[in-house]
């Protein structure tokens, strides 16, 4: 498990229209590299509306020719029953490529796996950690927290902005699995100067037997959830689009069974 560290800003970006147009304002702003994870990308997503519309693969075939820019995505449902496809995600691959962007596929998976990370390293010292894909695929992205009605389907969720010492450790989780893809090792940057007054600590899930660097894997998400509702006292208000995790269910079953207070509620949504 990765340790807390001190000295950070953190700000939380609700839904893509705010999350989407600062990634755009960071990425113009990178000097040094930029790192890139997701569970898909779209190469033709607009992540801004305008006069010129900022479309991603633009956005990264433009900093690929001034910087060290590398884009790890998953390489896809081994079945064609399931999206994204691996074909369609390695003709995404090839798309990137031809337009000059360092792309790899990561088919580290087990059963009923996918790699749902989306973050973005920016020269090693500012991230954004969360649950919004640079992609079109199975909804709308650019929502907004005035969630107009539409035709398609809208995708309402958040990202985190984190600048400081804590970017380091969302850069080396981003080198663990860019090493274990290519046998690249990737040069850890120097750890950011603080940035702020927060304590962040970045929590993963990866299954043990994974990647070479980390053989017994890390399960700092379950883990914390469990301190966590162990701890509540009063409330638990839980927001996620799957609830399927025995472990937590369990968990959640016995605090009503065994409610700490009796003022004591769960609000799942």
């Amino acid at each position: 498990m990765l340790f807390r560290s001190p000295g950070n800003r953190m700000e939380v970006l609700i839904d893509g229209e705010a999350a989407l147009g600062r990634m755009v304002d960071e990425l113009r702003g990178a000097t040094t590299s930029v790192y890139v994870s997701g569970w898909f990308l779209s190469p033709g997503f607009v992540m801004r509306d305008g006069e010129t519309p900022v479309v991603v693969r633009n956005l990264l075939a433009e900093l690929a020719t001034q910087l060290d820019l590398r884009v790890l995505l998953w390489a896809g449902a081994p079945l064609p029953v399931f999206k994204p496809s691996r074909r369609s995600v390695r003709d995404t691959r090839d798309e990137l490529r031809q337009a000059g962007i360092r792309c790899e596929l990561d088919a580290h998976e087990r059963p009923l796996h996918c790699h749902h990370e989306k973050t973005i390293v920016i020269d090693g010292r500012l991230a954004f950690v969360g649950g919004i894909d640079l992609t079109s695929l199975a909804g709308d992205r650019r929502d907004s927290q005035r969630h107009p009605s539409r035709a398609g389907v809208g995708w309402h969720d958040a990202a985190a902005l984190v600048e400081g010492p804590v970017a380091a450790d969302v850069a080396a989780h981003f080198a663990l699995r860019w090493h274990g893809v290519t046998g690249e090792v990737l040069e850890p940057p120097p750890t950011p100067a603080p940035s702020g007054s927060s304590t962040v600590q970045l929590t993963r899930t990866v299954p043990e037997g994974t990647y070479p660097g980390l053989p017994r894997g890390d399960f700092g998400i379950l883990e914390t959830y469990i301190r966590a509702i162990r701890s509540a006292r009063e409330l638990i208000h839980l927001e996620s689009q799957y609830l399927w995790s025995p472990e937590i269910v369990r968990l959640l079953a016995d605090k009503l069974r065994h409610p700490p207070t009796d003022r004591f509620r769960i609000l799942i949504v």
